[in-house]
């Protein structure tokens, strides 16, 4: 019995797209046909936003490249910004996973070849980021020596001639690296890919400084890096450094060649696959209409609300506690609970206020009808069905009930309405009528509510990030 989304879920490694409920592989043989195309250094960033499922596709487009005879590596940033220097980092991924990059006949030439630039690699960790990177991009290397011929004389010059010869070894030694994974005969033209995952959630230093390493001496035929972040985030990182002014787009430019956006993906496919993954189909009739219906409901509403991927998941983890907690015999209303919990997910405090009744059914139908695709949102039989519900939870008497339904049988019976309103207004009569049972069990609804108060036990709202 699940009260989360499983986190590692296997990966196929003959079909690594088996489960996917996002529709993701096509982004991974569109990629892929680049890639296998490109010769040069390059970076191609995947900029999607929090919570949209970015490491899940990486880490299955990696297998998928695997697959078609690509070398691949994959290095979660974040678990590694705790380390000094991003470049002992990169180097320490390429030696944990080298026998995983190249067939047992060439390995040890590989890893020769390796070690010589792994040497050098560490030496130069050592160096001040800002020398390394006037070396690699050739910034008036002339005018820098003079500066260091007057500032620290000879043995000053002599080290940063050095260390400009040893960048140089090493990027040798690095496309010998690569072209020996391949072969020279074989496979010439597939480059390495090196997917770096979670930048957006390191240290700002840490994530500069990576990006810095990454285009200097990582600049070689046939590498290729992959950067799965969500730009917003990164941007926030580097204006810490460098003011709230300063030109994000400008700036990543000097390092990423091209950026890719995850399509949205089908938002009831993904309720349908959460539903499966937390085991809720139990909660349901045997037939296919409640099931489907549910899934329709969760999935109008969370896109309605604009809830990332991450939210939705978090609502189906208060969902799944939620149920647990309510007694089997219960009568309770599926809808209302998800309708209560994608909005305690998208306004906190509007849903605070309207469990206290210190708003009325009137406020949050506007909050809703105010989104983008508000008011279709209503139109059909689903928005019905949560205007009804917001109808009955905003009831603090019988009698208030009795008032509204009135209203919406006057309403009804109005001689001026259209076709599609009076089509609308017949859906809300008939949820209504349906929900006034809730009416003479108000402890019923209380107790929905209670239980979704206590998944704040279990779990935390995820807090969005509003730009500086």
């Amino acid at each position: 019995m699940l009260f989360k989304a499983p986190e590692n879920q296997n990966i196929s490694e003959q079909d690594p797209f088996d489960s996917d409920a996002l529709g993701r592989k096509e982004s991974a043989e569109i990629l892929t046909a680049l890639v296998s195309k490109i010769q040069e250094p390059f970076v191609l960033a995947i900029d999607s936003p929090w919570g949209s499922g970015k490491t899940w596709f990486v880490k299955r487009w990696k297998q998928h490249l695997t697959n078609n005879g690509f070398a691949c590596l994959y290095f979660n940033a974040w678990e590694s910004d705790f380390s000094d220097d991003p470049l002992v980092s990169l180097i320490a991924q390429i030696e944990l996973n080298i026998e995983d990059l190249a067939p047992e006949d060439r390995l040890e030439k590989v890893k020769t070849h390796f070690n010589s630039a792994k040497t050098l690699g560490l030496a130069l960790a050592k160096r001040s980021p800002s020398i390394i990177v006037n070396i690699a991009t050739g910034v008036d290397v002339e005018g820098e020596i003079k500066k260091v011929e007057d500032a620290y004389a000879k043995e000053r010059l002599e080290k940063y001639k050095a260390d400009a010869l040893a960048i140089k070894e090493f990027k040798k030694k690095l496309s010998e690296f690569v072209n020996d994974i391949y072969g020279h005969e074989k496979n010439p033209a597939k480059p390495l890919i090196f997917f770096i995952d979670e930048l957006d959630r390191c240290r700002p230093n840490y994530a500069i400084e990576l990006l810095e390493k990454i285009k200097h001496l990582f600049n070689v035929d046939r590498v290729i890096f992959v950067l799965s972040i969500d730009k917003e985030q990164i941007g926030h990182s580097i204006k810490s450094l460098y003011g709230a002014g300063f030109g994000v787009n400008g700036y990543l430019k000097r390092f990423i060649n091209l950026e890719y956006s995850l399509p949205e993906p089908n938002a009831e496919a993904f309720c349908r696959y959460l539903l499966e993954q937390f085991q809720l189909e139990n909660y349901f009739s045997n037939s296919h209409a409640d099931k489907e219906k549910a899934v329709e409901v969760c999935s109008k509403l969370f896109a309605l609300f604009g809830l990332s991927l991450r939210e939705q998941e978090s609502c189906f983890t208060r969902l799944r506690i939620a149920i647990e907690m309510i007694a089997r015999n219960s009568k309770f209303s599926f809808y209302a609970l998800c309708f209560l919990i994608g909005l305690k997910e998208a306004n906190l405090d509007l849903y605070k206020a309207f469990i206290r009744r210190e708003v009325s059914h009137e406020e949050v139908l506007e909050y809703m009808r105010s989104k983008p695709g508000g008011s279709e949102f209503f139109q059909d039989g689903t928005g019905a069905n949560i205007e009804a519900i917001i109808l009955v939870f905003g009831c603090n008497i019988k009698s208030d009930f009795k008032d509204i339904l009135q209203r919406y049988e006057n309403d009804f019976n109005g001689t001026t309405l259209g076709s599609n309103e009076r089509e609308r207004l017949s859906r809300i009569r008939g949820a209504l009528n349906e929900y006034q049972e809730g009416i003479h069990n108000r402890h019923k609804l209380h107790e929905v509510v209670n239980k979704i108060e206590i998944t704040d036990r279990f779990t935390k709202p995820i807090k969005r990030v509003n730009p500086l």
